[in-house]
């Protein structure tokens, strides 16, 4: 007995707390991982969600909604969306290259039609005075057309 109360004293190791049972250890730990795993799926669910729609926007940029995929390509989504993404800037390419070649051709398809304006004002100038205000206004606006002109074609040169 200890002292005057009713306590007896216990030499040798004391169990602080006694283990759980097994099955409610492993029934615990099975369900933290359903619920990892759960959570983890729905992340990348959502993930993937918008991946998908970012790629329908990327298709959307261009009517010709064509997939080149190589059949040893990862099919996984970011894959997917690279891929895509590469075929929008080849697109973007394409169009631009367009763009300065349609620039090239309707500037020199303006140029003929000024330069036979200008042929034909400088026949008008055998019978005209050069200072008569038409062949001012004439001059003044061919002028203004071939600086639009010229303007246009450093734009596309300086946009390449």
């Amino acid at each position: 007995p200890w002292g005057s109360t009713s306590d007896v004293l216990f030499l040798g190791s004391i169990d602080f707390f006694e283990p759980y049972p097994v099955y409610i250890v492993v029934s615990f730990f099975i369900f933290a991982l359903i619920l990892i795993a759960l959570s983890v799926f729905f992340i990348i669910k959502h993930l993937t969600g918008q991946l998908y729609k970012l790629q329908d926007k990327v298709d959307a940029i261009s009517p010709n909604n064509t997939l080149e995929v190589e059949p040893t390509v990862d099919c996984s989504a970011i894959a997917v969306l690279s891929l895509k993404v590469h075929n929008m800037a080849e697109r973007f390419k394409s169009l631009l290259d367009e763009k300065a070649y349609m620039i090239r051709a309707v500037s020199h398809d303006l140029r003929t039609p000024i330069a036979k304006m200008q042929f034909r004002l400088e026949m008008l100038l055998q019978d005209l005075d050069e200072n008569h205000p038409v062949v001012l206004g004439f001059n003044k606006d061919l002028d203004q057309l071939s600086t639009l002109i010229d303007r246009l074609l450093t734009y596309e040169k300086l946009t390449l």
